[in-house]
């Protein structure tokens, strides 16, 4: 039994009437209660009463273990606030047994995830609560919303404003490069259409000139999209011919002249024609001609004739050597047309300019085994190309292929194994006889069935398998069909579907089954259900084909409502909830409508996997108040380039441009989705560009190389000799080496590098051209970039002349030489001393006509050879002096 407490200390306190200030006083100490005597409280004697006569608190209990017990449930304490259990109370009295639960004294903290800023909505930061309380630990503050970042620009449907025309492009509106939303004010273009004059409308503003008597009516082609007219033209209908008026004399008295309704006129003569006959006239090369004709003397009218072309007719090119060409050296001619009319009063010749005749290159016969050194070699055939001429003959390995062995059959030579070259005659391989005759061997027929086809005998050889009387084939005999009757479906038993069957074999069409057919069922009456307060009947009905039937019958109503509570519901993050109401529990008419409570929607939170270049994203938003989720991919980096990877060194920092996509083609944005830092990327070498993925959707780096080329040599110079060329150039800046490269026409022959400016190249031809091109190069580790090329065109010295013959005449000396390959000229120095000054003579050919010299005296003579290289020109070193004494 519960005893009753004792009555509480106090404060003895003064209160102001008016403004309520309270004076505290001193504190009066409590006092244990004076209990009076029992009273019965006359309830069947089951409770009595005793009352403190200092505070008349009254004191009630059961007299009897027979409480009037009141059940109440347990409460959970909180962080700081007691709980108790679950427990019983009596109404009658004190009687109690509730046992307190003390409260932890202390919080459980549970992290509050931060939310992230959308562009449109606020996030919120990290914070934290009590797991059991609820009580908020960490206030987590509000993050701004982000904001549109409408700098994306995608060409699609959803984004579009308008669309091109024939004159007008695309419109689309920018969207956001975070959430896609469309801009309602930037836009970009796409490309116009274009016209397509194609459409043909007769009309005013297509109309370019009525139909004449003598041309149809003409109209522009519209655009097929617009309708815009463009400049193409097309015909209509045909000419409209002439409708003339009556003839009129003119006033010559000789003509006459009728007119076109349409302003045509037509002049004639009265009378016949006075022709006269004009001759034909043959044409020339400058005058015109024409065939017989006749000309009215009076009208002019003449007869059809030809008037024939004029100008030279010149016949085909005909090609005239000056210079013939070798295996190796390009040769010279020219191309002479002449006019082909035999009256030509000047014979007309066209001459072209100077023709390359093109070097012949060698002309190989076959290539020759060169026995035991497993090589075969060809040689030019051209009597002017020497042993001694690059690429005279050329030798190569044997290109063996393995000759498999063959068996010898009957009819068939075999073949023994070894080997043989593929170019030349070398064979170690031999041929084995075949054996000349067949041995039969008879094929048995097979008998044809429904489907198959049969074969009639034949014959092979046994020994080779060779097919000496073919197995002729013999056509399938086809099915022999029995038909198996259809067998109908009615409304409650399946049927059949025809079928079929072969008599010879086990081919058959099964008979399918058809579903029975169901009742076809025509509706008496609608069933009408019974409520509280009105009758009903069941449904009445019966089938159209068979005897089915089923009869409506009365269904009584109950004559009153019997009312339920609807309970009120929740909402929740998607369904509406409602408040409590009533209905009748038999019929379910509402008796009290409930109100509808709206939905309370989601509270997402969002979780985020980065995408990087190897892998897609994903962002995932969970609901905190459900378990709706929702998933969204973020596709991965697909392409990460420079727009440039070589630039030219400038001295700059160099900075090409970097274009990232995903794989969906959407371009990513600097400094938003990624940044870019470049290294190594101002002097020539390999520079390098690192993007880092950045922002809330990308992670990971990539890094891509990119060139940077040495500038071009500003100056190459070239000295030669017969047999060689050097060259120099100005140095490069940032240049390591220079690959130096030797052309003879358009071939490649040499190619050198050096860390020099300076190059020569050896055992030249003489009197050669020659192309040298000069690239700068910069090695960065394992790697060698090259920068621009300077080229100069050059040539080789002409070898001195050979066998210089002088003859002497009077007053004259003839000097005459071999010719020089290369050469395009030749000078001849003559002087009355060796060592005295020389007078000289260019020529073209190999000889010199010298005159007006002294007789009796002697000539010191010698010759160089002349090469012309653009202004300037190569002399070769100068013949040995000859003398000769003038007659």
């Amino acid at each position: 039994m519960i005893q009753p407490a004792k009555t509480k200390a106090t404060k003895k306190t003064e209160t102001c009437r008016v403004c309520n200030f309270e004076k505290g006083g001193e504190v009066i100490a409590k006092k244990e209660h004076t209990w009076g005597k029992w009273v019965d409280d006359g309830l069947v004697s089951k409770t009595h009463t005793k009352t403190c006569s200092v505070c008349g608190k009254r004191y009630k209990e059961c007299k009897k273990e027979d409480h009037n017990l009141q059940h109440f449930e347990g409460q959970a304490p909180t962080c700081f606030n007691d709980g108790f259990k679950p427990y019983d109370k009596c109404r009658d009295c004190d009687y109690t047994n509730k046992e307190i639960i003390k409260a932890p004294g202390h919080h459980t903290e549970v992290v509050d995830p931060a939310v992230a800023a959308t562009c449109e909505t606020s996030g919120l930061k990290e914070g934290k609560h009590c797991s059991a309380c609820n009580a908020e630990i960490v206030k987590q503050e509000v993050v701004p919303a982000l904001g549109h970042d409408y700098s994306k620009e995608i060409k699609t449907e959803v984004y579009k404003k308008s669309s091109a025309t024939c004159t007008a492009p695309d419109v689309y509106y920018k969207s956001c490069s975070r959430c896609g939303k469309a801009t309602a004010d930037k836009t970009f273009t796409g490309e116009e259409l274009g016209h397509k004059f194609t459409k043909k409308i007769e009309g005013t503003s297509t109309k370019v000139s009525d139909a004449t008597c003598t041309k149809p009516a003409v109209y522009k082609y519209s655009c097929a999209v617009c309708g815009a007219v463009g400049e193409e033209t097309y015909t209509v209908g045909s000419q409209l011919g002439h409708n003339w008026g009556e003839w009129k004399d003119n006033a010559d008295k000789k003509t006459k002249t009728r007119t076109c309704v349409r302003g045509c006129t037509e002049t004639t003569c009265i009378g016949e024609h006075d022709y006269e006959v004009v001759q034909a006239k043959e044409a020339t090369c400058t005058r015109d001609g024409n065939s017989m004709f006749r000309r009215c003397k009076v009208c002019g009218l003449e007869d059809e004739h030809t008037v024939f072309p004029k100008g030279h007719k010149y016949g085909k090119k005909e090609i005239s050597t000056t210079e013939a060409a070798t295996c190796l050296v390009p040769g010279k001619a020219e191309e002479v047309s002449y006019c082909v009319r035999e009256d030509c009063p000047d014979k007309a010749v066209k001459i072209e300019s100077d023709v390359v005749v093109q070097a012949l290159g060698h002309n190989y016969g076959e290539f020759t085994d060169d026995k035991n050194a497993k090589s075969h070699t060809k040689v030019c055939l051209r009597a002017d190309c020497l042993p001694s001429t690059e690429g005279h003959s050329v030798t190569e390995v044997h290109k063996i292929t393995k000759v498999e062995a063959r068996d010898v059959t009957c009819l068939t030579d075999g073949i023994k194994a070894g080997e043989k070259c593929e170019v030349c005659a070398y064979n170690t391989s031999e041929v084995i006889p075949a054996k000349g005759s067949h041995t039969e061997e008879i094929l048995p027929s097979v008998a044809a069935t429904c489907t198959t086809a049969g074969k009639a005998e034949g014959k092979k050889c046994s020994v080779c398998g060779e097919i000496l009387v073919e197995q002729k084939d013999i056509a399938p005999l086809g099915h022999d069909e029995v038909v198996d009757s259809a067998v109908p479906a009615t409304c409650t038993t399946p049927g059949k579907t025809e079928g079929k069957h072969c008599t010879r074999c086990d081919y058959k069409v099964a008979q399918e089954e058809t579903p029975a057919l169901g009742h076809d069922i025509i509706i008496d009456a609608e069933e009408v259900p019974a409520t509280c307060l009105v009758d009903g009947h069941t449904k009445g009905e019966h089938c159209s084909r068979c005897d089915y039937k089923v009869e409506s019958r009365i269904i009584m109503s109950v004559g009153h409502h019997t009312e339920e509570i609807v309970p009120a519901v929740a909402p929740t993050c998607t369904e509406e909830g409602t408040t409590e109401g009533k209905k009748c529990s038999v019929c379910g008419e509402m008796l009290e409508e409930y109100e509808i409570i709206p939905a309370t929607g989601h509270s997402m939170v969002a979780t985020i996997v980065k995408a990087s270049v190897s892998k897609d994203g994903t962002k995932t938003e969970k609901c905190e108040n459900c378990d709706f989720v929702e998933t969204s991919s973020i596709p991965k980096i697909s392409t990460v380039v420079l727009t440039k990877t070589a630039v030219t060194y400038n001295g700059k920092a160099q900075t090409p441009t970097v274009v990232v996509k995903d794989a969906e083609g959407v371009a990513l944005s600097k400094n938003i989705d990624y940044k870019v830092t470049y290294k190594n990327n101002v002097n020539p070498g390999v520079g390098s560009a690192v993007i880092t993925f950045i922002g809330n959707d990308y992670e990971g780096s990539k890094t891509l190389t990119f060139k940077i080329t040495p500038t071009a040599t500003a100056k190459i110079v070239a000295k030669q000799n017969a047999s060689a060329i050097k060259v120099a150039w100005s140095a490069v800046k940032g240049a390591t080496g220079y690959r130096v490269q030797l052309y003879y026409g358009k071939k490649l022959v040499r190619t050198r590098t050096t860390d020099k400016r300076t190059w020569t190249f050896t055992k030249l031809n003489s009197g050669a051209n020659y192309k040298i091109v000069v690239t700068p190069f910069v090695k960065s580790g394992n790697t060698v970039v090259y920068g621009g090329t300077r080229t100069i065109s050059t040539a080789t010295k002409p070898a001195a002349p050979q066998n210089v013959k002088l003859a002497a005449g009077k007053g004259r000396v003839v000097a005459q030489w071999n010719k020089v390959s290369g050469a395009t000229g030749y000078t001849v120095f003559y002087s009355l001393k060796k060592d005295g000054k020389y007078k000289y003579v260019n020529v073209k050919g190999n000889k010199a006509n010298l005159k007006n010299l002294k007789s009796g005296r002697t000539y010191y003579i010698k010759v160089t050879a002349n090469k012309k290289l653009g202004d300037k020109v190569l002399r070769s070193v100068p013949t040995k002096v000859k003398s000769v004494t003038v007659k």
